[in-house]
């Protein structure tokens, strides 16, 4: 693990020992799939705790390859591009799931990138109004609707899966005891598990699609040429595979955004309109998006917070107090 940064050789050595061996395989699998597949390593694209990036050529032609760590998450992403044949998402060439290895089509930069350069220099409380624009919006909602064109039974599901609520209350219930954090957030952690119940109670079959399940704006790239299935020029990558109702992606969409809340006069106000606009463009319930978003935005903070990443934790669940400290949230 020489070529990783300080802070990731930190945070691998202190993960479940699986995830320090896997990342030991990583240059058996890169020389195993680069022999396998004739592929042309042209360098390391990025790498993460998860999974390792690169540059390749095959055939001629530009490509990435991922390495994960082999098991069902990485196959259930696999399964999710295979079926969706490039609509809404990522092209899946090939795939090895004994060597967790993914060859995918080559994208450009993320709407993360782009949102950065339009925040940049603009004052917190001036920002949120252009979230309602359509430099942002446009393509992660035409992204989103070519993903929820797959039915919920596209994939497989896995045994014994829990609905995506269900899922959530059991997170947030167990992370708020074991992090300590009922006295300072204890409000944030009850709403949140009172809107997983609401979520729960409204679950309608009939409206289930097979979500992204992580559609942030990390996970939205450009594509290098348009192409079917990439109505506004982005796809996205990583997915969840989660059936639940749409609104659950969205929410998952509105979950961040923590500087802008926290800067926010009324942020009920501003959340409630971003759901209301995901809402009318997307013929979804402003309602459902908003407890979704506020469910996430807690659970988001508790996780990183248990992953070791306090500072980053934090402001998930400062957002997320903000947002029910004022009238009409």
């Amino acid at each position: 693990m020489t070529d990783l940064s300080p802070p990731m050789r930190a945070h691998m050595i202190s993960l479940a020992p699986r995830w320090v061996e896997w990342q030991s395989q990583v240059p058996r699998a890169l020389d195993f799939t680069r022999r396998k597949w004739n592929l042309e390593v042209l360098g390391l694209r990025t790498r993460s705790v998860g999974s390792s990036l690169y540059d390749v050529r095959v055939r001629g032609r530009d490509a990435v390859l991922k390495l994960a760590r082999p098991g069902a998450e990485l196959a259930r992403q696999a399964d999710v591009l295979a079926a969706a044949r490039g609509y809404g998402y990522v092209h899946l060439f090939d795939r090895d799931d004994e060597h967790g290895a993914l060859l995918l089509e080559r994208l450009g930069r993320s709407l993360e990138a782009r949102a950065q350069e339009l925040f940049r220099p603009v004052p917190a409380e001036l920002a949120p109004p252009l979230l309602q624009g359509n430099v942002l919006i446009e393509p992660m909602i035409g992204s989103l609707q070519e993903a929820w064109r797959l039915p919920p039974d596209a994939v497989a599901a896995g045994a014994d899966v829990a609905h995506r609520a269900t899922v959530l209350h059991a997170l947030i219930h167990r992370l708020a005891d074991e992090l300590g954090v009922r006295d300072r957030y204890g409000a944030a952690v009850d709403r949140a598990l009172v809107y997983t119940d609401h979520r729960l109670n409204l679950r309608s079959a009939s409206r289930e699609v097979l979500c992204h399940g992580d559609p942030h704006l990390g996970n939205l790239l450009e594509v290098l040429s348009p192409r079917p299935g990439a109505p506004d020029g982005y796809v996205f990558v990583d997915p969840d595979g989660i059936v639940c109702e749409p609104e659950y992606d969205l929410g998952v969409v509105l979950r961040g955004f923590n500087r802008l809340v926290l800067a926010a006069a009324d942020p009920v106000v501003e959340v409630r309109g971003w759901c209301a606009t995901l809402a009318s463009l997307t013929g979804t319930d402003a309602e459902a998006i908003w407890q979704w978003a506020f469910i996430e935005r807690v659970g988001s903070g508790l996780y990183l917070m248990e992953q070791g990443w306090p500072e980053r934790g934090q402001p998930f669940l400062e957002a997320a107090s903000w947002l029910i400290a004022r009238k009409g949230s």
